[in-house]
């Protein structure tokens, strides 16, 4: 009887180190890229490589997950993984007449230079003037500094301002510091722990919310398709009633490990806050829009096709993962004209555009938009009906 591992970056330590067992019986690893480092795994006597490769492409300003042809330095390095303590083979399943790129595409090339900007600008050092083996890309440069300017984390001249220096001392996601930086300079302490409680959630490796909805129609903690709201409010649930509301237990007590270590660093007394506290969505809606323009979307409807939501960013459609995909499946008469996106994925295909994705979402009305001074109001054709101008 054959043994099955898996070996990837979003296991456990304790899960990871199962490949390094030692013993007699036969074994299956499936394994991704992680592999390919210098590891000398036991018991591994032949490598079957696909050619294949899951890696982040650069597409319009984030890196987006894509099957690509593996290039010959990683198919190399795929191949050491056998016959590192005994005789070993690999079998590559592609045919001997394909020409490999030499190198993998550096990851500098592949990913967003948000975080890295920032870190320059903090440093009082411009990024584009670093002697670096692989100096960034001209455009991707450009769509870093939009993101920061965005953020307010720099001005139009690159230099760092007093929200950069505080979300470069956070240590987090940039977003979702900003986001984080708004509540703290709010004013309000029930606003300030609503994004604490929000961020921490976001923050972690796997979703809270298990796909789907909870048994009972009462221990749906997603308000009327809101994730925002449901991610705040699964920071608040007693632990073991997690399975109860239809989240993932390990990922709640990463996320509530994850708001430990912010307070902490923050210095702030954490007071714990019943889940059914009431949340106003319209405060909490405003205080993200303030922090954070280029997440916000609106419904553009189609035709022929699956609506799509519009924004400062790239295009994106509704995944099945957020709630209000759910809601609206349901309630199909519901109205949502526009949604502030939490998360989103990226994903492409060989030699194809990325397709990206929401992964969780808040509803917003348009009258909130309006509040934000976000946009501005046009008006459409005029028509008489029943002796009545309509604008």
């Amino acid at each position: 009887c054959r043994e099955v591992i898996a070996l990837h970056g979003g296991l456990s330590l304790s899960d990871q180190s199962r490949v390094f067992s030692v013993g007699m019986r036969q074994r299956v690893i499936l394994a991704t890229n992680v592999a390919e480092t210098s590891l000398t795994v036991p018991r591994g006597g032949i490598v079957i490589d696909s050619g294949l490769v899951r890696q982040t492409r650069y597409d319009r300003g984030r890196g987006a997950l894509a099957l690509s042809e593996i290039a010959a330095d990683s198919a190399e390095q795929r191949r050491g993984r056998a016959g590192r303590l005994s005789e070993g083979r690999c079998w590559r399943m592609w045919s001997r007449g394909v020409n490999l790129k030499p190198h993998t595409t550096p990851e500098i090339h592949r990913e967003s230079l948000n975080t890295l900007l920032l870190a320059t600008a903090a440093c009082g050092v411009e990024l584009a003037q670093l002697s670096l083996l692989d100096p960034p890309k001209e455009r991707a440069l450009n769509d870093a500094q939009q993101v920061l300017n965005g953020l307010g984390a720099i001005d139009e001249h690159g230099t760092l301002s007093s929200c950069g220096r505080a979300l470069f001392s956070l240590g987090i996601d940039l977003t979702l510091g900003r986001w984080l930086i708004e509540g703290l300079e709010a004013g309000d302490t029930d606003l300030r722990d609503q994004l604490i409680d929000l961020v921490s959630g976001l923050s972690c490796s796997k979703r809270l919310f298990l796909s789907g909805r909870p048994a009972d129609p009462n221990d749906e903690l997603r308000d009327r398709g809101c994730d925002a709201i449901g991610v705040i409010r699964a920071m608040r649930i007693p632990l073991r009633e997690a399975q109860r509301y239809h989240l993932d237990p390990l990922s709640v007590r990463e996320a509530r490990e994850h708001r430990t270590r912010l307070l902490r660093g923050l210095q702030i007394d954490h007071q714990r806050r019943d889940h059914e506290e009431k949340i106003n969505r319209r405060s909490l809606a405003l205080a993200l829009m303030r922090a954070d323009q280029r997440s916000v979307y609106v419904l553009r409807e189609r035709k022929r096709q699956a609506s799509a939501w519009v924004g400062l960013g790239p295009e994106m459609s509704l995944g099945r993962e957020t709630a209000l995909s759910l809601e609206l499946s349901e309630s199909p008469r519901h109205k949502v004209e526009a949604l502030f996106a939490l998360d989103s994925h990226a994903s492409a295909k060989s030699g194809r555009a990325a397709e990206h994705r929401v992964t969780l979402s808040m509803p917003l009305e348009l009258d909130w938009l309006k509040q934000a001074t976000l946009g501005e109001e046009r008006l459409g054709e005029a028509t008489l009906k029943r002796g009545k101008l309509r604008v």
